[in-house]
């Protein structure tokens, strides 16, 4: 763990070093306890944060996190393929039960996004780190009554 936050350090864009770094330690952390690979390591590039999630019925996503000013901010959250690429595939079913509105934006907190639908809420710096955000994300990807499977564009076709 000491030599992945050694590595992910040199990647950080300068001046949110100290603040996303304690982040990613924590995020290290809630990774550390989860266990089982279910949340996987985070990958890095300057103020994204790419992070393999397994939901419910074992599919994969992965949640893009952009960091413009580490806790000051929102981060911005969405759902991209292998390659990083943002795509309607990348996402889980919109369900009216859960956060996911596919293939545009994460409604709950800490997301950007739902503080931009949900005008009235004012976001509180605590709740935007992180380990937070990925935990909310990812018990959402494992909730019974608001995780429905991957989306399924009207225009895509069967699944692959």
């Amino acid at each position: 763990m000491a030599r992945w936050l050694s590595m992910v350090s040199g990647l950080l864009p300068a001046g949110t070093a100290g603040d996303l770094e304690e982040g990613l330690r924590e995020l290290a952390e809630l990774i550390r306890d989860v266990g089982g690979e279910r949340i996987g390591p985070p990958d890095v590039h300057g103020n994204r944060v790419y992070v393999p999630l397994t939901a419910r019925d074992g599919e994969r996503y992965i949640l893009r996190i952009i960091v413009e000013r580490y806790l000051a901010e929102p981060p911005r959250c969405t759902f991209v393929d292998e390659h990083y690429q943002e795509t309607p595939a990348a996402w889980p079913s919109p369900d009216p039960r859960g956060p996911f509105r596919a293939p545009t934006f994460i409604c709950t907190p800490p997301t950007a996004e739902f503080y931009r639908y949900h005008r009235d809420r004012a976001y509180d710096p605590g709740e935007g780190t992180l380990a937070n955000t990925v935990a909310t994300i990812f018990v959402a990807l494992n909730d019974v009554s608001g995780y429905s499977g991957r989306y399924r564009s009207a225009r895509r076709g069967p699944a692959r």
